[in-house]
């Protein structure tokens, strides 16, 4: 039964859709896993981009790992949605980050033929693997991706960290620069790596590792702080960077607010949405979904008018705001649309469980429907072609096809609950 679930999932988020009226074909099993796989490959992390096919065209496709409970470890694969589209991408096992590349392919880390860890490219088909390091990396050393070229973290001289940018067709290093003490947290955005390093003698530091080969500079702390405390949790859209951190307003009142940065001391800050207020509260629990250049930030906590409401933010006070009127006590993304749209499950406080879809503006934003109570449950599943206006949700234990109105989401025909 999870099998074909998974295959109506991906046949379904993969098949080119053009209008709810159309007719919609049953769902049909693509493959049939190999019978050892783990129950734990009930979330597949479906990474969506593009590959080749058996053709040579550039088709929308998704990648995904199984795990295999017999080997104990994990082999990466590809569906087109095809089953001629369906199969391995690599003949490695996989451990370690995964990173779309901007126009083809996936940047993997896995072990090579000698049991070493390396970082690998596929551009789908299992002949397209190609090795990228010349010597072992940890699981952690793949840290993201500017343009088709690999960010790679590696330890460096009297202790620092240091930031690589491997070529993604050959494998080509080139030295970003060097962090001081140990890299803690990284993220890619605006062609610049963030990193928060830490040094048992300085402290936290932030660096910005312009990708462009220009100087590797320090990004001060946030006003009304002189050092930075604590900043974790960072999330990346295309244009900025947020994470959370310790603000000092006096000896007696620090709060974890929102921060944010377009890799540039002068576009780092902490956004004030509400006049003479502080910044935003921030839950230990945040997360950050990109939505276009903007952050969708899940976990705003403290007194604030719209705590616990989806929150947008563009870095700065104006762009920062809730998305949803009205007092909620929780909500998880679902699937997106492709076409700059993402749905949500919120669940109101007045109201009960509710389907929301957004494209990170006000206008934007609308109702879908209310939900019962079991379908709360809204985790990331399929997606439908670039451009298309539909998506497919998971909806308690029923997969939903939605155009993003009321009359247009309805369950698939023929799926498995």
């Amino acid at each position: 039964m999870f099998y074909a679930i998974i295959a109506a999932i991906l046949a379904a988020g993969l098949a080119s859709v053009t209008t709810l009226q159309a007719a919609v074909s049953a769902p049909e099993i693509l493959i049939e896993f190999p019978g050892d796989s783990s129950s734990n490959n009930r979330n597949l992390e479906l990474k969506i981009g593009r590959a080749l096919n058996e053709s040579g065209e550039i088709v929308s496709s998704a990648y995904f790992t199984l795990y295999s409970s017999e080997t104990q470890s994990s082999t990466l694969w590809v569906t087109d949605g095809t089953l001629e589209g369906t199969h391995l991408a690599a003949p490695y096992r996989i451990s370690g980050n995964q990173a779309i590349a901007a126009d083809v392919g996936l940047f993997f880390t896995a072990y090579d033929g000698s049991d070493v860890l390396q970082i690998f490219r596929t551009n789908g088909p299992g002949s397209s693997v190609l090795t990228l390091t010349q010597e072992s990396v940890l699981t952690t050393s793949l840290k993201g991706v500017i343009g088709n070229d690999v960010v790679l973290a590696r330890p460096g001289p009297s202790g620092q960290t240091a930031a690589w940018r491997l070529d993604g067709m050959n494998g080509a290093p080139s030295l970003l620069g060097l962090l001081p003490g140990m890299g803690v947290e990284w993220a890619v955005s605006n062609q610049h790596i963030e990193a928060i390093s830490y040094d048992a003698g300085v402290g936290y530091g932030i660096t910005s590792l312009p990708g462009d080969g220009f100087q590797p500079f320090a990004i001060p702390a946030t006003p009304p702080n002189t050092y930075w405390d604590y900043p974790h949790r960072m999330g990346a859209g295309t244009r900025i960077t947020c994470f959370k951190a310790f603000t000092h307003y006096s000896a007696v009142d620090i709060r974890q607010e929102l921060n944010c940065t377009d890799g540039t001391a002068q576009g780092t800050r902490i956004p004030t949405p509400v006049a003479g207020e502080a910044g935003v509260p921030l839950l230990d629990s945040v997360l950050f979904h990109p939505l276009g250049d903007r952050l969708l930030v899940q976990g705003v906590g403290g007194n604030l008018p719209f705590r616990g409401s989806p929150t947008i933010t563009d870095g700065t006070d104006a762009g920062t705001f809730p998305l949803l009127d009205g007092s909620f006590g929780d909500w998880s993304p679902c699937s997106n649309d492709r076409s700059g749209s993402l749905y949500l499950a919120a669940n109101s406080n007045t109201v009960g469980q509710q389907l929301w879809i957004t494209d990170g503006s006000l206008v934007g934003s609308r109702l879908v429907m209310n939900l019962p109570s079991s379908g709360s449950s809204c985790p990331r599943k399929g997606t439908t072609l670039q451009g298309s206006s539909m998506a497919y949700l998971q909806l308690g234990q029923t997969l939903i096809q939605s155009d993003g109105t009321p009359a247009g989401t309805i369950p698939v025909p023929g799926s498995p609950a």
